[in-house]
């Protein structure tokens, strides 16, 4: 498994995908219409969805490998997964360099090559793009504010910090770095990586409370190893990956996976509240009112509707996750369609 890599500059693109097998096939165009001298390989892992499988039997073009991946009974959808698959993926692969693309985006056909220009050019083992920021009918995403906040103040705060900095420029759908400076995590699908460096940095298959709160995924935790390590990060200044708005950090519906979380695996919180001589119900509402106390920043009522409270498809996956971190399960079609708090805490309780 862990061959040392090819010195021939090749690439092995890796791809996730779940029940999304029309833009899958988008994304295997994408790698397939790279203009490059240099060997590309794309290996699509299939998280578990008979569907998606299906879907992708037929005959994929050369360099293409499709893998289905099946989960054990307690893995879920979220970081913790993505970043499982992800190591897997790495270690596979035996060519020099490792790019990821997500099933929802695409990449200009020069990608590529002026990432791999630009680490033979820098010498480091970690370059990435710029991004072109699109709206989910490809249309340039425009609005002054930044689309991965947790709600409209720090979108617009953000937003006017950027353009400060030179970040974002109004009018214009490209996000840029500042030269010398890490501001913000590179998105997964704009690295260009060695693929020796990510045997040495792997990407973390834990988050905490903390992450799900702050909606800290695998991408934000492997560049920040890599600050921390101190690599070498270089940019090709391109905006060569198209960033498709619309995935669980920023989904403008608030649809995600049901059994989306940031946990992976852990006793269940209805045998922990039973043991402590509370009832399931009781424990889950507990911990539902306390969570969303801080999402709103007032007291919350067992009655209060979530739609009430200002709630927003980024604050419906806030409540979610750090329920789930607490052990109990809620769906987003919950947190929309059930009337209040209490009975959001009843369905919880059911299905622990």
């Amino acid at each position: 498994m862990n061959e040392i890599p090819q010195d021939d500059g090749g690439v092995t693109v890796i791809t996730l995908t779940r029940r999304r097998p029309d833009l899958v096939r988008r994304a295997i165009r994408s790698v397939r219409e790279q203009r490059t001298a240099h060997p590309v390989r794309h290996l699509v892992l299939i998280d578990d969805c008979p569907a998606t499988r299906d879907a992708l039997d037929a005959a994929q073009p050369a360099g293409t490998e499709v893998l289905y991946m099946p989960r054990e009974y307690w893995e879920v959808s979220g970081p913790g997964r993505s970043s499982k698959l992800r190591n897997f993926g790495v270690r596979r692969a035996t060519d020099r360099w490792i790019a990821f693309l997500d099933d929802d985006n695409e990449w200009t056909p020069d990608h590529l090559d002026t990432l791999i220009t630009c680490a033979v050019e820098t010498g480091a083992r970690a370059v990435h793009s710029h991004v072109q920021l699109l709206n989910r009918d490809g249309t340039p995403y425009l609005e002054p504010r930044w689309p991965w906040a947790q709600n409209p103040d720090d979108a617009a705060e953000i937003y006017r910090d950027y353009v400060a900095k030179g970040i974002v420029t109004p009018g214009s759908n490209i996000v840029g770095d500042r030269p010398g400076f890490h501001d913000e995590p590179a998105d997964t699908s704009s690295w260009l990586l060695d693929r020796r460096l990510l045997l040495e940095v792997t990407f973390a298959e834990e988050f905490s409370s903390s992450d799900a709160e702050n909606l800290i995924g695998e991408d934000d935790k492997l560049f920040w190893a890599l600050i921390d390590r101190g690599e070498s990060i270089e940019c090709s200044r391109r905006p060569t990956l198209r960033y498709y708005l619309g995935g669980y950090s920023n989904s403008p519906t608030g649809k995600t996976d049901e059994t989306f979380s940031w946990a992976t695996g852990q006793a269940t919180a209805a045998a922990e509240a039973e043991e402590a001589g509370v009832s399931p119900e009781d424990d889950a509402l507990a911990k539902m009112l306390g969570i969303a106390e801080r999402i709103f920043g007032q007291p919350v009522e067992p009655t209060a509707n979530f739609f009430d409270l200002g709630g927003t498809s980024l604050a419906a996956i806030r409540l979610i996750t750090l329920l789930e971190a607490e052990g109990w399960s809620v769906t987003v079609e919950d947190v929309f369609d059930l009337p209040d708090m209490l009975a959001l805490a009843r369905s919880a309780a059911r299905k622990a």
